[in-house]
């Protein structure tokens, strides 16, 4: 059992582990282009490629993420409170990791986002449920 496990485990981090930052947006996997960006970045911040690609991502799937938790809370089904829960933790999360590298300079463009306190609506959402 602990073989087929660590097997797994090993599979699973090769499989997500590959692939550019510009190939995961392609693919629509925003969170691992911008991980994938934000490592690149912390590297050389000046590499303007992937200041595009984290960028371009974080824009998409913060809208997305924002998407599902008003078509969730529209809804008004009780147990979407959980789902709330970990799409507010996860907004978190990603803009935690991706402040680690801005501001950002690109040419004439400057890449910053506000900073979204999202711990009262993480704890409405734990409460709620």
């Amino acid at each position: 059992m602990k073989k087929i496990l660590l097997f797994s485990l090993t599979v699973s981090i090769l499989f997500f582990g590959c692939g550019s930052p510009k190939k995961q947006m392609e693919s629509g996997n925003y969170d691992r282009a911008i991980a994938k960006a934000v490592e690149k970045l912390r590297k050389d911040r000046s590499d303007t490629k992937n200041i595009e690609i984290l960028d371009q991502s974080y824009r998409i799937a913060l809208e997305q993420d924002n998407e599902r938790i008003r078509f969730l809370k529209m809804e008004g089904k009780p147990d979407n409170w959980d789902e709330i829960y970990l799409v507010y933790k996860k907004m978190n999360d990603r803009q935690t990791m991706v402040r680690t590298v801005l501001p950002l300079q690109t040419g004439t463009k400057t890449v910053n986002y506000p900073y979204v306190d999202y711990m009262e609506e993480m704890i409405i959402a734990s409460r709620s449920d």
